[in-house]
């Protein structure tokens, strides 16, 4: 494999699969348009390769703009980073990407996802191990994202249809799962502990010298 433009930063999971000249594709959609901050392959989980990693995603048959990419695999020009910043550690793990790509938006250049680029993601192989470990910080961040990312009638939105708040409460209703109430009461006092704290948003550096 060629030696990665140094123009370019590639953030890749140790836990993917990665298809032969995967890389030099997404590099070629970078080099198509200045505009373009970061490109994303299309993820789809290693144990069912019919399945897009972003939900919807396998849907999408030609290269196009989007708002979010997964960090599992994110190709990023090296001069959005030195706009943008790095990715939020105050998220630890999970919605960092989500985040990221929203200072992106932000900053006035695009997110691209590439669909005929495929990785595949064994999804959760890093976490399996610690139960509870991956719903803490899915419920725990989805405040951050609300407080960064959402405003207004978008944030009740994404509450409503894509957050795990309202995914593990629905759980605890429709399958009377009583025994998790203490667990999930946990995580979203937690989470909304960070709302509160409301750590500040990365600075987005307008002049690349700065």
């Amino acid at each position: 494999m060629k030696a990665l433009n140094p123009g370019y930063v590639l953030l890749l999971n140790n836990d993917t699969v990665v298809e032969r000249d995967f890389l030099s594709e997404l590099v070629k959609v970078g080099e198509s348009n200045s505009k373009i901050g970061a490109i994303g392959p299309n993820i789809r989980l290693y144990s069912d390769k019919q399945r897009a990693q972003i939900k919807g995603y396998e849907k999408f048959d030609n290269v196009g703009e989007v708002n979010t990419l997964s960090g599992a695999c994110l190709l990023i020009k090296t001069e959005i980073l030195k706009k943008v910043g790095l990715l939020d550690e105050n998220y630890f793990i999970y919605g960092e990407d989500r985040d990221f790509c929203e200072r992106i938006r932000e900053c006035g250049y695009v997110n691209v996802y590439v669909p005929k680029v495929k990785v595949y993601h064994k999804l959760e192989l890093s976490t399996r191990d610690f139960p509870g470990f991956r719903t803490y910080y899915m419920i725990r961040n989805d405040f951050l994202i609300i407080r960064r990312c959402k405003k207004g009638m978008k944030s009740l939105k994404y509450v409503i249809r894509e957050s795990q708040i309202i995914k593990f409460a629905k759980t605890i209703i429709l399958k009377g799962a009583i025994e998790i109430v203490p667990y999930f009461i946990k995580r979203v006092i937690d989470g909304f502990r960070l709302y509160v704290k409301n750590p500040p948003k990365p600075s987005i550096i307008k002049d690349a010298e700065a």
